[in-house]
């Protein structure tokens, strides 16, 4: 209890969420999202008045009561957010919102790092944007180039088309950096999708394989909560859009990108939608998107959802055809058999 207020917290997956949260969250146009490691309430007297949720290292779902929007109480959650992370060895924090509410958060500490027309992602604490870019532009004078092509991969896992678009980018670089994706609510962790990129395109003498870090927005990270109603090509538009925008801020200047390259997508809508944002958002940062013609196989384009199926059903003639050597060995090996076993149990899923 301070200055009249009451903090309460809640660990939501062992005990659910507090019916005065969402209420809170109703008044003020925001959705119940996600699963938070914790929440805190915020109660003046005996009304709640303000609240905010932390979800791995992401704070979500900050709200006031409109008659308490003048007592600071936002910053009090977060700080009381903050506070509880910090012994659990959390020192950075993101924090996903609309536009208009993001010159609220700035007074709180966070700093824009990207912004599209519907989300603005902020960041606070160490290390931070300019940490890793810092760490970016040594990994680019350690290379000793002054520009260089792109190519950003989920590789889940990594097939011949990853090889192939690599392959070609490589040869229409002077360097070539691949930026593998952290984010992971893939069906392979990230250690290895990171590194089967690696062994994949080992013999390719001017290409360097990176992690993105926390650095790339995806729906894994992405939350929803203050969209209103939000259709699935709206959330598309937004994230794929915000996401562009955060690699032309950080790693075009940091790592002289000048090309981003990626393959055609008839089939995927999200992967279709991400070239499409590319293609509006990159060229104001001086970069060139790239599109290179997948690559196909018996007449179908190589894909990794095709290589999770043949997985999940036992095709190993289907997966030789699919994934370059260094891939199959790596599934092949003791550790692959624990990737097939996660790969049946989710049947193929994303």
């Amino acid at each position: 209890m301070s200055f009249g207020v009451e903090v309460e917290l809640f660990h939501p997956p062992r005990h659910g969420m507090p019916k005065e949260v969402k209420g809170l969250l109703t008044s003020q146009g925001l959705r119940l999202e996600g699963a938070p490691d914790v929440t805190v309430l915020l109660k003046v007297g005996s009304c709640p008045a303000a609240t905010a949720s932390l979800e791995g290292d992401v704070i979500k779902m900050v709200a006031v009561a409109e008659e308490f929007q003048e007592m600071g109480l936002a910053a009090q959650a977060v700080s009381r957010l903050i506070e509880w992370a910090r012994p659990k060895g959390l020192g950075h924090f993101f924090i996903y919102t609309k536009p208009s509410e993001a010159d609220k958060f700035a007074t709180l500490g966070f700093t824009e790092i990207a912004r599209s027309d519907g989300a603005v992602l902020l960041e606070m604490g160490r290390p931070n944007r300019d940490d890793f870019a810092a760490s970016l532009g040594a990994l680019r004078d350690e290379v000793g180039v002054l520009e260089s092509g792109a190519v950003v991969m989920n590789a889940n896992p990594f097939t011949k088309g990853h090889r192939y678009l690599a392959k070609i980018a490589a040869s229409m670089s002077e360097h070539l950096f691949v930026v593998v994706v952290r984010a992971d609510r893939s069906s392979f962790p990230f250690e290895d999708r990171f590194e089967m990129v690696k062994l994949g395109l080992s013999d390719l003498p001017n290409v360097t394989v990176l992690d993105s870090g926390p650095y790339a927005v995806s729906s894994a990270t992405f939350p929803t909560y203050f969209l209103r109603d939000p259709s699935k090509e709206e959330l598309i538009t937004i994230e794929t859009r915000l996401d562009a925008d955060l690699f032309g801020r950080l790693f075009v200047p940091s790592l002289g990108v000048r090309r981003r390259f990626v393959g055609t997508e008839p089939y995927c809508p999200v992967t279709a939608a991400y070239n499409r944002a590319m293609m509006e958002v990159l060229p104001r940062y001086g970069v060139e998107v790239v599109e290179i013609p997948r690559l196909e196989l018996s007449g179908r384009p190589v894909s990794a959802s095709l290589v999770r199926s043949a997985m999940a059903e036992g095709r190993l003639e289907d997966l030789k055809e699919l994934l370059p050597e260094t891939t199959l060995s790596y599934l092949l090996s003791e550790r692959g058999r624990l990737l097939f076993e996660r790969v049946a149990a989710a049947k193929g899923g994303h």
